[in-house]
């Protein structure tokens, strides 16, 4: 994990098993990643709140079988909510995808194609966050974990989380989240953005990994990633 620079914010919360994640650090300038990181083509994604408008991001799939206490799919993602948890939001336009709430966080779900590995739609998607958070020095400055940690998805996927906190416009306090993203065999890449208000999130912290450990992705099985199950 990479060193952070400055001083330092409060960290967002541990990863599970009692591992402390890196500390985050100040990430650069965001670039035009889009060519080089070959994504399938650029459009607009709304995140964190309707007041924040970021960079380019998926081509999603539909977004069917919305309903309270029930099952979420978007194309092939079958996202599986904790008792609590609700549809708060249905992100079809621009980008189509789910913000789930249960009124003391959020998680947002985005699903699309993606031409590259678990690691680069991390990067890519906190590149995007970056160029939205708040440029006041003084708000909150956006760290994020450097060199994500791997974790075993659904039907045994691989993927990569790690954290961020800052502050961003249109937002009257800082936020801080927990970012997972894995590819499947076929390029399914997947977001899931679990977040709260600065010290707020580990409340939520747990019922985020189990929407991520539980989802689904159709067609997928431990054996075809390469992955054995158990």
């Amino acid at each position: 994990m990479a060193d952070e620079a400055g001083t330092p914010p409060p960290p967002p919360p541990p990863p599970p098993e009692g591992a402390a994640p890196a500390a985050p650090a100040v990430p650069p300038p965001p670039v035009d990643t889009f060519k080089e990181r070959k994504w399938i083509p650029v459009i607009v994604l709304l995140l964190v709140t309707s007041a924040i408008t970021l960079g380019g991001f998926f081509v999603a799939g539909a977004l069917e079988d919305i309903d309270e206490q029930a099952s979420v799919t978007i194309g092939p993602l079958t996202i599986h909510p904790p008792d609590g948890w609700e549809v708060a939001e249905q992100l079809t336009q621009p980008v189509e995808g789910v913000r789930l709430a249960n009124g003391s966080g959020y998680a947002d779900v985005f699903f699309g194609s993606f031409a590259g590995d678990a690691a680069g739609l991390y990067q890519e998607y906190m590149n995007i966050l970056a160029g939205s958070a708040s440029q006041d020095r003084d708000a909150q400055q956006f760290r994020y974990t450097l060199e994500p940690e791997p974790f075993t998805g659904p039907s045994g996927i691989q993927g990569v989380r790690g954290f961020y906190i800052g502050s961003f416009d249109g937002l009257s306090a800082p936020i801080e989240g927990e970012v997972f993203a894995f590819v499947g065999p076929a390029g399914e890449g997947t977001i899931f953005d679990g977040w709260a208000s600065e010290n707020q999130y580990p409340s939520i912290a747990e019922d985020v990994r189990e929407m991520v450990s539980t989802s689904e992705l159709a067609g997928v099985t431990a054996e075809q990633d390469g992955v054995a199950a158990g």
